[in-house]
């Protein structure tokens, strides 16, 4: 931990951190199927925080790789030959990342990411031992934790023990882009899977796509109002691709209309491609004559944000 703090120069980046199985509750039985796997998250499993660490492509350049040489694509580890086959469709090189936290029977948690990434000059790849200014908590991954800004927690593991580079993806089951006519207690709680074998259409899930959070107000909350003409909407939006938010469109009528947020606010400034902290939202929404003579009426008004 000392030789990262005194070796290399510490950088600081900020960066929403979310599973991707973020808000899976909310298809728990739909059309009468199971969600995939657990745990049921519902919006709660995302954080947006300041890291601080060492970059990830220093460290891999002070351990004799050539970050530059690949980055600015002079070498190319691309279509090495992959030694699992084909099996899980996949030759680029990946970074590898190995936890101190293990499960029952004594495997460690491990996942994987691009190589790419992990070198890119802008991508903000850590090996990170603060948040928020202090000290990496204890629960967040000390002594230091994989921070990889844009992409599905499960890809930054904490309580980093080892990074190796392999041509091909960790064979993970966790966090893949299942198709629909895939769900974990049918098809794959039992190994070899029944269907796609091959693991060929679930890759592994990385970059999050765009998406927002509305905090306010409340899911499924009940609300008095004394004036009837407008209703608050407060939430976050934010991009794993790190390209940021430029307008948010909100719709109390469950999409039969819409608007755009009156308020965006970034908490902090950064790189054109790397904006990968949320983007605060803020809208009044004017009530139409028929919802403000319902209300003046006494009775609920039921709106779907």
């Amino acid at each position: 931990l000392e030789e990262l703090k005194t070796l290399f120069p510490k950088v600081e980046t900020v960066s929403v951190m979310q599973c991707a199985g973020n808000r899976g509750e909310d298809y728990h039985g739909l059309d009468g199927k199971p969600m995939f796997n657990s745990p049921h998250w519902n919006v709660a499993a995302i954080s947006n925080a300041k890291y601080g660490g060492a970059r990830m492509r220093d460290v891999l350049k002070y351990c004799g790789m050539d970050v530059d040489g690949h980055a600015l694509g002079h070498k190319s580890a691309v279509g090495t030959k992959n030694p699992l086959g084909e099996q899980y469709a996949q030759q680029d090189w990946h970074c590898h990342f190995e936890s101190y936290d293990a499960c029952e029977p004594g495997d460690p948690y491990c996942g994987s990411t691009f190589l790419d990434k992990v070198i890119d000059p802008f991508g903000d790849a850590l090996v990170c031992y603060e948040m928020n200014g202090r000290e990496l908590p204890r629960d967040h991954g000390y002594p230091v934790r994989a921070v990889i800004p844009g992409h599905a927690g499960a890809r930054q593991p904490k309580f980093l023990h080892k990074i190796d580079l392999r041509p091909y993806a960790h064979p993970t089951l966790q966090c893949r882009g299942m198709p629909p006519n895939i769900d974990f207690e049918n098809d794959l709680a039992h190994w070899p899977p029944k269907k796609d074998p091959t693991l060929r259409t679930i890759q592994t899930v990385q970059e999050m796509p765009v998406q927002s959070i509305v905090c306010w107000p409340p899911q499924n909350g009940t609300m008095g109002k004394q004036q009837n003409d407008e209703i608050e909407i407060r939430g976050v939006a934010w991009s794993g691709g790190g390209s940021g938010i430029y307008r948010v469109d909100l719709s109390i009528d469950g999409g039969k209309s819409w608007e755009a947020a009156d308020q965006l606010h970034k908490p902090v400034v950064q790189h054109r491609r790397s904006q990968f902290g949320w983007t605060q939202f803020f809208h009044k929404y004017k009530l139409t004559d028929e919802m403000k003579a319902k209300i003046s009426k006494g009775e609920k008004l039921k709106l779907e944000v």
